[in-house]
């Protein structure tokens, strides 16, 4: 068994994982108070009232955590290798096998665009129906009454 690929060893990177997490959300933080420090206050918060930019952010973050989901599953999977319970139930099925990490990443991005084309189709069908609600409410209060 090649060093890098003994349990211990692929455990232990965990720590470095962990570190490197708590490192950027350190990072981060810093940068948001530096860039905060002498901000002016525009008001009051208008709730319903939102920039173009701020959507395609929320998009983004949509896709990003989405995918960063899918990712840390495989990589999660991926180090049980053939396992079902680690070092208690071993896999020995013919079909036992992790699938290489290009593979997955392929995999996890598909279904990251089927799962939010799915979520805008819902979205889309959501706007579908307070169309024809806008649409029905709007000729009752024009018209009124109809052939009177």
């Amino acid at each position: 068994m090649a060093t890098s690929s003994r349990p211990i060893v692929r455990i232990g990177y965990s720590v470095y994982q962990v570190g490197a997490v708590l490192a950027c959300i350190l990072f981060v933080t810093v940068i948001d108070i530096l860039m905060a420090r002498g901000a002016q206050s525009l008001g009051a918060i208008q709730w319903g009232k939102m920039p173009a930019r701020s959507q395609y952010a929320l998009f983004v973050l949509a896709v990003t955590f989405t995918w960063l989901m899918g990712l840390m599953g495989f990589a999660r999977s991926g180090i049980r290798q053939h396992w079902h319970v680690w070092q208690v139930m071993q896999d020995t099925s013919r079909y036992a096998a992790t699938p290489a990490l290009g593979y997955a990443s392929r995999m996890i991005s598909l279904c990251v665009l089927i799962f939010l084309g799915l979520v805008a189709f819902v979205f889309w069908l959501g706007g579908l129906a307070e169309k024809s609600t806008f649409v029905a409410e709007s000729g009752r209060r024009e018209g009124g009454h109809v052939g009177h």
